[in-house]
């Protein structure tokens, strides 16, 4: 918690490695700890000049991704990934980053393309299970399996799981898995919000206000609040 002695020490390795990235993404990091978004672009954008690497590339896509909805960060994705096409975690970032940003069969493809590089990435796989419920796809239930079978007990996998399949009617299956994520992660709002859902769709409705009471008392922003 100490960001002047760190701001110190990370000017000190700029001063005596003044080529090498690792002291700019210091003071990147530390910019972003202070909520200085534009002095973290600096740093980062120096650290990238240096060493370009996926490394130096995500942190700079990250702290662009606040600035005029995001395009910034997007361009820098597109213009890393022409020079280096199997970059899978830049194709994730890319395809998190349209995503949020509602354009879910931008996101698609992007998650797509990862996937064809890295087909068994159970974030990828789970990432895209949550793009093809919100475009109402079916094929969202096999590739949430697909992400199950790569992370077993993974809650956020489980979680989109049973939510895909309570998209698709399959409810009862939805609800088992809903309360084994819930027991495996019950401080995530997402997934108490996402069991309550289905237990107010199948008439448990005292269970279905506990648990949504539990998601807005967690103060934790989620997905189901909009």
């Amino acid at each position: 918690g100490d960001s002047v002695r760190a701001e110190k020490r990370a000017r000190d390795v700029v001063a005596q490695n003044p080529k090498f990235a690792v002291g700019h993404s210091l003071l990147g990091d530390i910019a972003m700890v202070r909520n200085q978004p534009s002095a973290a672009i600096d740093a980062y954008r120096r650290a990238h000049q240096a060493e370009p690497s996926t490394g130096s590339v995500l942190r700079l896509f990250g702290a662009l991704l606040s600035q005029d909805g995001g395009r910034p960060a997007l361009q820098l994705g597109e213009q890393w990934l022409k020079s280096h096409p199997r970059d899978v975690a830049v194709h994730k970032a890319m395809a998190d980053a349209h995503a949020r940003s509602g354009d879910f069969q931008k996101a698609r493809r992007a998650y797509e393309t990862a996937l064809k590089l890295l087909p068994g990435d159970a974030e990828a796989l789970n990432n895209m299970a949550n793009v093809l419920i919100r475009l109402k796809d079916p094929a969202s239930v096999k590739t949430a399996e697909a992400a199950v079978a790569n992370a077993p007990g993974n809650a956020l996998a489980t979680d989109t799981l049973g939510w895909a399949l309570f998209q698709n009617g399959q409810t009862e299956r939805a609800l088992q898995l809903l309360r084994d994520a819930r027991l495996r992660q019950p401080g995530n709002p997402e997934i108490r919000y996402h069991l309550a859902v289905v237990l107010a769709h199948s008439g448990r409705k005292s269970e279905a206000l506990e648990e949504i009471d539990a998601s807005l008392k967690s103060g934790l922003a989620f997905e189901g609040m909009q």
